[in-house]
């Protein structure tokens, strides 16, 4: 392996690599962490399967894009601080050519926090201003995370989405598209009577909260004639009273309805109509991303440009201006998507899903009742039989053996670090405690593993995937295979009851309806702590 004259860091050099689009200007300048092992053989940045699914997405904004790394070679790793700081005063003089018409683009946690000094789950979809560069910097999750095994709670179709929202935001962000209509916003603080505002007509409303189930701070109404309403501390009486006997239509209406106690409601809702309508995406940010080439800035990027960190230390002026193209994006999305739902013959199943709302806000208002003396039952049966499934299991399961680089505590001579946890059975250090670097090799017996799953099939002569899916195990006639899909499936139930059980109040439960959000198609559900 080459170590680099310039900056010390062993790993073949991957150069940058410039994709022209059909316009010049912007120039996306693209910021990954460091080069992998296809990077490294090609020399080139963003070529193995990750890099071609963002290389695919960029492609279709046809805009000018440069790829680039902070460290500019191949690495099996990481990156550390140091080394970012040493490749970068190193080559960036000679790489990285910013000028007013570059826009600079941070791929992933590392190279966002390298650049604007925050982890992705904090920046991703936004711009942030780069004091190094003189330029904002926009920051995306990385597509490897869209390969991977999805998160506890997600699906890869929900990763994928939510890469491609980032890409799409990014896209209208790049040419310059942040601003809606030009809006006249009224600034009115308790009026006498909604009804005066736009009596009779369909209006968009949206609500303005102090944070997320927060005190109602103001309501954003507009009927689309240029005009909007930013009404501060409304009589909440009153606004009930207009949204029963006026229509209106709303962005996520679950939230704000249930903010204003209204379970019976009927409204527009344009994330339901998305949902029918299977558009890739459901903030209203992607979405008028994706509809319209608007850069939409979201609360947080109010709140950054403020310089605020609370909805309500903004000044009036500036919440009723990201209020009004709140509800005017609405409005626009409401009017587009009533059409393509008559044009595809869906409006009925939108009536339909309309119609299921506000039952689905009494439930969650309400709760549900437990019968805890059966999942009680269900707690004791399920547990029993993964516990004597997981044991079963375990008796037939070859060690895997497995070396840890943390330190571990050695039972042989006693070397600091962390204790064994249950489960592990030590063979001995490969380096003398004395020195303070235990590497001890481990062996693990894991029916939980997916991975050691998956190699036990392939030693008994079946050839299954990484992690051993459960259609695989279907396809299996061996008594392993049976076992391990009804462990899985009493593991399964096990952490449901047990969900349940720990969300539930007096024996209520008052879960949140994801009423589209199964990628099944099927209503599923889910509270603060669990999947339910």
């Amino acid at each position: 392996m080459l170590v680099c004259d310039c900056c010390g860091i062993a790993g073949n050099y991957v150069a940058s690599d410039l994709v022209e689009g059909s316009e010049p200007h912007p120039c996306l300048y693209v910021f990954g962490e460091a080069g992998g092992y296809e990077e490294g053989k090609v020399g080139l940045p963003f070529v193995g399967p990750s890099g071609k699914l963002l290389r695919g997405l960029l492609n279709r904004l046809d805009i000018t894009y440069k790829l680039d790394n902070v460290v500019p070679h191949a690495m099996s790793r990481t990156p550390t601080q140091a080394e970012m700081m040493q490749a970068w005063q190193t080559h960036a003089a000679e790489r990285v050519d910013i000028s007013p018409f570059t826009k600079v683009v941070a791929v992933g946690t590392t190279a966002s926090q390298w650049l604007v000094g925050k982890k992705i789950t904090t920046t991703r979809g936004r711009a942030w201003y780069n004091n190094r560069l003189g330029v904002d910097v926009f920051c995306i999750g990385h597509p490897a995370a869209v390969l991977r095994p999805p998160p506890k709670g997600k699906t890869r179709e929900q990763m994928r989405a939510e890469f491609e929202s980032d890409v799409t935001c990014l896209g209208a962000w790049a040419r310059g598209n942040d601003k809606t209509n030009t809006y006249t916003y009224t600034i009115d603080a308790l009026p006498t009577g909604f009804s005066k505002v736009f009596p009779g007509m369909l209006t968009a409303m949206d609500l303005e909260t102090a944070g997320l189930g927060g005190e109602v701070l103001g309501v954003a109404l507009t009927a689309g004639e240029g005009e909007a309403h930013y009404i501060i501390q409304p009589d909440l009486t009153d606004l009930r009273q207009l949204i029963r006997t006026q229509p209106s239509v709303w962005h996520n209406a679950a939230y704000d309805l249930g903010i204003l106690g209204d379970t019976t409601t009927i409204v527009d809702d344009t994330m339901i109509m998305a949902r029918v309508l299977g558009k890739p995406f459901a903030s209203l940010q992607a979405l008028a991303a994706y509809e319209f080439g608007i850069y939409h800035q979201s609360i947080k990027d109010t709140l950054e440009e403020a310089r605020v960190s609370e909805v309500d230390q903004l000044p009036p002026e500036i919440l009723a201006a990201k209020a009004g193209e709140d509800v005017d994006l609405t409005l626009r999305l409401y009017r587009r998507y009533n059409q393509e739902l008559y044009q595809r013959d869906l409006t009925s199943i939108y009536n339909l899903e309309k119609q299921v709302a506000p039952i689905i806000r009494q439930v969650e208002a309400n709760g549900m009742l437990l019968d805890m003396t059966r999942l009680q039952e269900l707690e004791q049966t399920n547990q029993s039989t993964t516990n004597y499934l997981y044991s079963q299991l375990s008796e037939v399961m070859e060690f895997d053996v497995y070396t840890y680089r943390r330190p571990l505590k050695c039972k042989a001579c006693g070397g600091t670090g962390m204790l064994l946890s249950d489960g592990f059975v030590a063979e001995g250090c490969s380096v003398c405690a004395g020195t303070g670097k235990i590497n001890e090799r481990i062996t693990w017996r894991n029916p939980q593993s997916p991975y050691q799953v998956a190699n036990h099939l392939k030693r008994l002569g079946y050839d299954v995937g990484a992690t051993a899916k459960a259609d695989e195990l279907a396809g299996i006639d061996h008594p392993f295979a049976r076992d391990m899909m009804q462990y899985r499936r009493a593991k399964k139930m096990l952490e449901f009851v047990q969900g349940l059980t720990t969300e539930s109040k007096d024996s209520i439960i008052h879960p949140h309806f994801k009423q589209m959000g199964a990628i099944s198609g099927r209503l599923s559900s889910s509270s603060k702590e669990n999947p339910l």
